[in-house]
């Protein structure tokens, strides 16, 4: 709670005090538990009147089991995010609008802005809330060739900057159409998460969204004029969706952003899909016990409960065995 940077980030840690985690991880784990009877019952009692665990419902128990866990995970990066937040790099060539951005989405002149190239020297970072998101957010020197030594010495650091973002935000100049500059700078974007800007539209439009995406298929375009303010809304769109995935939505309060638990319900689900090819190969019983134990195991770490006698209580609670 004391290291939140944001009101989401606050509500998750309020969210993990009270149990939300612990509770749906206790669920999981009784599932687990009733299965573990089952197995366990069918090992040790073979003979006895009690229904036969067969290897189609095995595997559908341990599949559905498997899900809820996968469940908990799909919220992990962006538990990471709204705990420790993302960072964010505006790169383009010189005097496209990266500035400008930039004390847009501050909401104050951060950056010095004019129209002569190469202004920005050094990278400017800042950290602002952007929709309860913590963006660490550079603004980078152009990109581009230059003798000046201070400038190129400015360049290597925007190298540096957009190597280390989680997400790109690549700006164009909408009234001039591709230059070499922008199409190295495309190159390297391949491969990244970014979102194009297309900006200066209030000086007329030689490059449209369909001669960017030719280049970058994968990125999300959006027409700008930033010189006015118009499309920065989007722009605090797309870091929200970035974060979100489309999967979670901020009334979630409920998210898993601790590394241990992460890594702990990873190795349980590992264990369950162990468990799950070998019920599919009708594996010995006593063998598919110990993966499904383990999973149960990994789950008891995140909550401070280890396995006792709790299979062999339930066993005899639940069945009339060596009568």
């Amino acid at each position: 709670m004391i290291r939140a940077k944001t009101d989401k980030s606050f509500d998750v840690a309020i969210s993990q005090l009270e149990g939300d985690l612990s509770g749906q991880v206790k669920a999981i784990r009784g599932k687990l538990l009733d299965l573990l009877v089952d197995i366990t019952v069918n090992i040790d009692y073979p003979d006895e009147d009690i229904e036969e665990l067969t290897y189609e419902r095995l595997g559908e128990n341990i599949l559905s089991i498997s899900d809820m866990i996968e469940k908990l995970l799909s919220t992990a990066a962006t538990g990471r995010m709204i705990r420790e937040g993302i960072r964010v790099a505006i790169v383009g060539k010189p005097n496209v609008g990266k500035s400008s951005l930039m004390n847009n989405l501050l909401r104050e002149q951060r950056a010095i802005v004019t129209e002569i190239p190469g202004t920005t020297r050094d990278t400017i970072e800042e950290v602002l809330n952007i929709r309860n998101i913590p963006v660490y957010l550079v603004d980078t020197a152009g990109i581009r060739e230059t003798s000046d030594k201070v400038e190129r010495l400015g360049i290597e650091k925007s190298k540096e900057a957009f190597n280390q973002a989680d997400f790109v935000i690549l700006i164009l100049d909408g009234s001039s159409q591709l230059s070499e500059e922008d199409e190295t700078i495309m190159e390297y974007l391949k491969e990244r998460k970014c979102l194009v800007l297309i900006n200066k539209q209030d000086l007329g439009q030689m490059l449209s969204p369909v001669d960017v995406a030719g280049k970058l298929p994968k990125a999300e375009v959006i027409e700008t004029s930033l010189i006015s303010g118009e499309g920065v809304s989007q722009v605090e769109d797309a870091v929200e969706a970035l974060v979100y995935g489309g999967e979670i939505t901020q009334k979630e309060s409920m998210m898993v952003n601790n590394v241990r638990h992460i890594e702990l319900l990873h190795k349980a689900k590992e264990a369950l899909e162990a468990a799950l090819e070998m019920s599919r190969q009708r594996q010995a019983l006593d063998f598919i016990e110990i993966d499904v134990k383990n999973s149960y195991d990994d789950l008891g770490e995140i909550i401070g409960e280890t396995v006792s006698d709790e299979i062999i209580d339930e066993v005899f609670a639940r069945f009339c065995l060596g009568k």
